[in-house]
């Protein structure tokens, strides 16, 4: 039976096998994923999800928002005040994305934010790889959930073969 639940850090290896089977080119070690999701200045509790069945976790989502401009990184401004991003995400199965997803929405909309960035590599806190060319599935996901590209990031290692 699939429940939602917030994330601990005692799921870390579990979500983190996961989450190195699916983004084969962004694999994770544990420090990194808990410096990410559990280290970020942004993180709230009910930003971060996993769907577990039974004893293995099956999704995750990871959504911060800053409170007020600045939030508590200092780094905010006006311009994005209005943003939440979405961090991180990974589902086995696409109605338990779906529901993830909903749940992100819903605590960014309950903050009073208007926008969800799904975020590109950016390093610091911010990891997702999930707009990466090479993660077609999730890109097509994000899609069908209404979600619009408003930029693209290029990719050297992905580009060099055009100058080859």
């Amino acid at each position: 039976m699939m429940t939602i639940r917030e994330m601990d850090k005692s799921d870390i290896d579990k979500d983190l096998a996961r989450w190195n089977q699916v983004y084969t080119w962004d694999t994770r070690e544990p420090d990194q994923f808990d410096r990410t999701v559990f280290g970020d200045p942004n993180y709230e509790p009910g930003g971060t999800l996993v769907v577990c069945d039974g004893d293995r976790i099956t999704g995750f989502v990871s959504c911060v928002y800053r409170q007020g401009a600045r939030g508590r990184d200092g780094k905010g401004s006006e311009q994005n005040m209005q943003n939440a991003y979405l961090k991180g995400m990974l589902y086995e199965d696409k109605g338990a994305g779906r529901e993830l997803l909903d749940r992100a929405e819903s605590f960014a909309r309950e903050a009073g934010k208007a926008v969800i960035r799904v975020v590109v590599y950016g390093g610091g806190a911010y990891f997702f790889p999930g707009i990466d060319l090479r993660y077609p599935k999730i890109i097509a996901f994000f899609g069908e959930a209404g979600y619009e590209q408003t930029q693209v990031a290029r990719d050297v290692g992905l580009e060099l073969d055009d100058y080859i």
